[in-house]
């Protein structure tokens, strides 16, 4: 019924669940549905006197001797009034519970709400009293303590320490109660999916005795835990607590074959070995760099490898720094055409100051420029070298990509080399230079498939240094509003 009003659907579903919360005046007369055991056939006799005329004229009807006992119990201002209606009581055994039936349109329960899964723990903060829950029902799952800690005493924690109880004081104290259910075998735990979890809600709560409980079980079994699928995740936050002297203790209980693993097994092993670094400065961690530079080549040319070289470069204590990229200049040229190698030799340039003169590393590629400025990824490093070159070595670098024809040739052919003769000619430094450049390139702009580009740099670089200069001598109320 599309046309019906809202309150037609209403009344409906409140008519056919809650008919015994109506009044007799909206039920009306009694059903006749099924034959009903309360209700007797009425005496002729009685009729008149057990009948009450209603508001609507309808007539409500009672059973004889509910009549008579009516009848006898009235008083005389009652009888000569008008009668109060009748509500009919049901006998033993057809009783309703109107005090704990919900009304009309009152919903008690979502059915679509998951039930509760969390623990009940037996014992509660003073204080606290849990409307849940009964001393009868007790949920099946509750973390039993070893027996050996039943009568030990347990430190009080801020974390854990919720002003007047509460949900979140039951939580800490069953994460507390699971944790040392594991104590003992906390390595073999951090490698399952569920322990993990554990451990790592533990750890997060940064208790003191609680990270010095895991680590003494995980520093002797690291090798096994931190390339573990689920054990690497618990050493990483691990590494991100414990203290500078921790760190330097677990050390030496670090294999160098491990090292070289989670360097390059998976991003969350890699991030295990990044943590380090990231989080500790200190020289005790100089074996590990030794261990990373006897195999830099390959590791800078894999993927999660070379993230940890940046690491070391970005994050490392200076002398590992020093350490590290002496033994990556020589190298360069090779590693700038790789496809991940080229972001290490993009690091070095970026963090070489104090560790390696720009010299040495540009007298690296001597020989290579060209090469280096058309392949796909050496280009992106050749591009940043350009725009950092000063003086002599600048001047010598520009004659050879620009003035030998040669060379301009196949840079301008190259899809990559233009964006290298874009970045010389962009990064011009005086009107000299840029006016050689200019002469030498704009003849060939014709035969270049990305001659419009390189004119559009030409042009830029010629404002920024034409115009500015012809701004500076202008008189002040001469320059443009």
């Amino acid at each position: 019924m599309p046309g019906a009003p809202k309150d037609y659907y209403t009344s409906m579903v409140y008519k056919s669940n809650y008919q015994d919360t109506q009044t007799p005046f909206v039920m009306g007369a009694a059903p006749k549905k099924n034959p009903q055991p309360y209700r007797t056939p009425f005496n002729s006799g009685l009729q008149g006197s057990a009948s009450s005329a209603l508001s609507d004229g309808s007539a409500l009807s009672m059973p004889p001797s509910v009549a008579a006992m009516s009848a006898a119990t009235l008083t005389p201002q009652q009888s000569s009034g008008q009668q109060t209606a009748y509500i009919p009581s049901r006998p033993s055994g057809y009783e309703t519970f109107d005090a704990v039936k919900p009304a009309g349109r009152l919903y008690t329960h979502n059915p679509y709400a998951s039930s509760c899964t969390t623990p009940v723990v037996d014992g509660f903060p003073s204080g606290y009293q849990n409307p849940y829950n009964s001393s009868a029902m007790r949920c099946s799952n509750s973390v039993a303590v070893p027996h050996g800690l039943l009568n030990a005493t347990r430190p009080v924690y801020a974390a854990s320490d919720v002003s007047g109880g509460g949900e979140a004081s039951v939580l800490a104290s069953t994460l507390e109660e699971q944790f040392l259910g594991v104590v003992g075998g906390i390595a073999a735990t951090a490698m399952s999916w569920r322990g993990r979890l554990l451990l790592l809600s533990v750890l997060r709560l940064q208790h003191v005795d609680k990270i010095q409980m895991i680590y003494d079980e995980i520093a002797p079994q690291f090798n096994m835990v931190a390339v573990d699928q689920h054990g690497c995740h618990v050493v990483r936050t691990l590494i991100e607590y414990i203290t500078a002297e921790q760190m330097e203790a677990l050390v030496p209980f670090i294999d160098p074959a491990v090292v070289l693993q989670m360097a390059t097994a998976t991003q969350h092993t890699r991030r295990v070995l990044q943590a380090i670094f990231e989080h500790h400065k200190s020289e005790a961690l100089m074996p590990l760099v030794e261990v990373v530079k006897t195999d830099c080549k390959r590791l800078s040319m894999t993927q999660q490898g070379c993230i940890v070289i940046i690491r070391i470069v970005e994050y490392a204590m200076p002398a590992q720094k020093k350490a590290l990229i002496n033994e990556l200049v020589p190298i360069l040229p090779d590693l700038a055409t790789d496809q991940f190698g080229n972001y290490v030799v993009q690091c070095i340039l970026k963090n070489m100051d104090g560790y390696v003169s720009f010299e040495d590393l540009v007298e690296s590629f001597q020989g290579h420029w060209v090469e280096l400025s058309c392949d796909k990824y050496s280009s992106n490093v050749m591009e940043r070298i350009i725009g950092m070159l000063r003086g002599e070595s600048r001047q010598r670098i520009v004659t050879e990509l620009i003035f030998e024809l040669s060379n301009l040739q196949r840079l301008m052919q190259n899809s990559f080399g233009n964006y290298v003769l874009q970045a010389v000619i962009g990064s011009a430094v005086d009107q000299y230079e840029f006016k050689c450049v200019y002469d030498a390139v704009t003849p060939f702009l014709h035969t270049s498939p990305y001659g419009h580009r390189i004119e559009a740099k030409l042009k830029s670089r010629y404002d920024v240094l034409y115009k500015s200069t012809s701004m500076d001598c202008c008189p002040v109320d001469a320059s443009p509003k």
